[in-house]
């Protein structure tokens, strides 16, 4: 099922979910500023979701590349963006991209390697061809303490995280910022003695048509209303 996103539905799902974000990101200075400028500017909450920094493990150690990799259907942009020409302004929510249901875990898909620490580090990436952003809902979210949780893309320039079982949001869900580009890594570590093992299930996954870290240049002279569809 595909449902679409727009400017506004991203707004209300940050705030609806009340994130706090400190970001953590490997990349050069420009880009931190122009992702910041965006966030601010398209009137997102005040901080987004926090991470605690750090390093991901296979960055450290000596892992397979062989990362299994889930590939979603690409989205037919042309028709989207004649449908965008035609909209007047204010008829409807500036349209950003659009959502793939998935139902994926650490169960079904992904790679799993045993660290010289005796930690369990589980990857898995996700591929939207053509795509200018991606990101994805865990509709369950139960990690123990220990645990750590980053997403980056495939050449390490974008790098956020650690997240850990403090980002947990109180109906169990999880929502990381957007990554940019069609590609991108989620990678899980989990510690010898974890008190239990950790849950994580992807539900949504969010395939952005429009570049994002410029999105408000050129939503900036549409007007927001409310709309049946969104994320």
């Amino acid at each position: 099922m595909r449902s679409i996103i727009t400017l506004k539905s991203f707004q209300d799902f940050m705030s609806h979910k009340k994130l706090y974000m400190k970001m953590n990101i490997k990349m050069k200075h420009l880009l931190q500023s122009i992702i910041a400028v965006v966030l601010c500017a398209c009137g997102f909450s005040a901080m987004a979701q926090m991470s605690y920094g750090g390093e991901p493990k296979s960055f450290k150690y000596t892992v397979s590349e062989a990362v299994p990799v889930i590939e979603i259907q690409p989205t037919d942009v042309a028709p989207l963006l004649a449908e965008d020409a035609t909209i007047q302004k204010g008829e409807r929510a500036y349209r950003i991209g659009v959502t793939h249901d998935v139902q994926y875990s650490m169960e079904n898909t992904g790679r799993i390697d045993i660290l010289p620490d005796g930690g369990t580090l589980w990857r898995l990436s996700y591929k939207c061809e053509g795509a200018t952003f991606s990101s994805i809902l865990f509709n369950e979210f139960s990690i123990p303490d220990g645990a750590e949780l980053f997403f980056y893309t495939p050449d390490h320039e974008f790098v956020i995280g650690k997240f850990n079982n403090k980002n947990k949001m109180e109906d169990g869900t999880f929502f990381p910022q957007e990554i940019p580009g069609d590609q991108f890594f989620i990678e899980y570590y989990e510690p010898a003695n974890a008190a239990f093992h950790g849950t994580l299930k992807m539900s949504r996954i969010s395939q952005g048509y429009r570049d994002f870290f410029h999105i408000y240049d050129e939503a900036n002279n549409s007007t927001d209303t409310d709309e049946d569809e969104s994320i």
